[in-house]
């Protein structure tokens, strides 16, 4: 599972880079969110390979904890698309 969860998030941002439409063709601060999410599961990696568990772990958790804020973001920044599908109930 978690070879699977860490190949999806590979994905996902690196087709993030590809979604610039919301800042007019150029890339916003969002995408440094995907950096940021790329480098915290290439330290997992590297932690496991190493046998540091304990490091793997916290990468892995700061890996998911930023995913969820990411979430909540989008989902409570005005004019995006998540917030305007929900009507706005969370502004």
């Amino acid at each position: 599972m978690g070879r699977i969860w860490v190949s999806v998030m590979f994905v996902t941002a690196l087709s993030s880079f590809d979604i610039r439409e919301l800042n007019h063709g150029h890339l916003s601060w969002v995408h440094s969110l995907a950096v940021l999410t790329a480098l915290s599961l290439v330290r997992a990696i590297w932690a496991i390979r190493q046998g540091n568990v304990s490091g793997h772990a916290t990468a892995m958790r700061g890996s998911f904890i930023g995913l969820v804020v990411a979430g909540i973001a989008a989902v409570v920044t005005p004019h995006r698309l998540l917030n305007i599908m929900l009507g706005g109930w969370f502004t």
